[in-house]
């Protein structure tokens, strides 16, 4: 199982692996090992991709754990009117939905 959706998110995003690795002090080759699961970045470079991708941290990786439902995981963050919610679960974001549109 591949732990960084690095490759969906350059896919998303129509961004070549050539491009993306420009970014980088380290070899073209690292990159494409580790957008091919590979290899695995060290922190600091983990942190530039998120910065590079402009995405935060948490979203370079697929979930590992699987919810109650066969629906997958939700894990996120709302702001609406200046309120920050919390989405972990489909309640939750069924809660939310109810409390804007009363």
């Amino acid at each position: 199982m591949e732990l960084l959706r690095i490759k969906d998110i350059l896919e998303e995003r129509e961004i070549s692996r050539l491009d993306f690795s420009k970014n980088f002090s380290v070899s073209s080759v690292s990159i494409y090992n580790i957008i091919n699961g590979e290899s695995f970045p060290r922190p600091e470079l983990l942190k530039q991709i998120a910065e590079v991708l402009d995405v935060d941290i948490r979203e370079l990786f697929h979930p590992t754990k699987a919810g109650n439902s066969t629906e997958g995981v939700l894990n996120g963050f709302v702001e609406f009117q200046g309120k920050v919610y919390r989405i972990n679960t489909l309640q939750d974001l069924q809660e939310l939905n109810r409390a804007v549109n009363q």
